[in-house]
């Protein structure tokens, strides 16, 4: 798809008249009865009725003042795994095929993979 995340985000921000905070860094969220509290850091904290996080579940977790159990259960059942990324400038080290080129590539590292390796300084 041409647009990638930009497209899907796009489509959301025109559905929804929803005010939107983006790059706010938020450290807490306070649910009330009426309401759902947010502080960002170096803003006064203010009150909505609803909030969508655009973020990973541990993350939204955490900021989550006294999760509910489904939202521990729901949010804690996610799994990550760390990743090793190489930043480059290097189309040596892309796909040969231009039209393969993405925001992430991976190396396989098997007999066929799709990068060259170039030998290290030290040999």
């Amino acid at each position: 798809m041409t647009g990638g995340s930009r497209r899907y985000v796009a489509a959301l921000h025109a559905a929804t008249p929803a005010e939107r905070l983006p790059g706010s860094a938020v450290t807490r969220i306070i649910r009330h009865a009426d309401s759902v509290e947010i502080h960002a850091h170096g803003q006064p904290p203010r009150r909505f009725d609803q909030v969508v996080l655009a973020c990973h579940a541990d993350q939204a977790l955490a900021l989550i003042d006294a999760p509910s159990l489904a939202e521990q259960q729901v949010l804690g059942a996610f799994r990550t795994a760390p990743n090793l990324a190489v930043v480059h400038g290097d189309a040596r080290a892309m796909p040969r095929k231009r039209s393969a080129w993405a925001s992430w590539n991976y190396v396989t590292g098997g007999p066929r993979s799709s990068t060259r390796r170039h030998p290290s300084p030290t040999g």
